[in-house]
């Protein structure tokens, strides 16, 4: 689960899902957005990534959302999801919540929910309701350096619900465990 895929700078999660199918691993990709590009990178093609890609896309406005959300919404709540109404506790947040709620294929078995940036682990951590898959967060720069800075809670329920956490780096992994 990314921000944006295929993004260009990104060549080490690049590296990271070619390898998992080098290795004969099926990916599947969840990307909040499409980057904003004309190139992708070489992988991609050779990889036919775009066939393994879901596209949560989340409203960008407050009048898209409106018009995007409604459809989603009841389709969970006819399968007997009432449950997603508790996503209306952050209204900003809600309709990006029920779009990827939607795209995400619980019918799909997955062995492994690997969310890219803590940021993308606390956005989607509600992913890890709809599959019986180990969860895990990797951490990377600025998501464990300046995003908490000003909420130095702003992970613990992704430390509570994921199974693992990835750091970068050693000095990464104590700046997680300070959090």
């Amino acid at each position: 689960v990314l921000y944006k895929f295929p993004k260009l700078p990104q060549t080490f999660i690049m590296n990271q899902i070619t390898g998992l199918m080098d290795r004969s691993h099926e990916v599947h990709i969840f990307s909040e957005r499409v980057p904003e590009q004309n190139k992708d990178h070489e992988a991609v093609k050779e990889y036919s990534l775009h066939e393994n890609i879901t596209y949560f896309e989340a409203p960008e406005s407050y009048i898209e959302a409106a018009r995007k959300t409604p459809y989603p919404l009841v389709k969970q709540l006819l399968k007997g999801r009432f449950d997603v109404l508790k996503f209306a506790q952050t209204p900003r947040k809600f309709p990006k919540k029920i779009r990827s709620l939607d795209k995400f294929s619980s019918e799909e078995e997955f062995d492994i929910l690997h969310f890219h940036f803590g940021p993308m682990a606390k956005e989607h951590l509600h992913l890890t309701e709809e599959t019986d898959a180990k969860t895990l967060a990797s951490f990377y720069g600025s998501d464990v350096t300046s995003y908490p800075k000003n909420n130095q809670d702003v992970y613990d329920e992704v430390f509570e619900q994921v199974d693992e956490i990835i750091a970068l780096s050693d000095h990464m992994q104590k700046n997680l465990q300070d959090l």
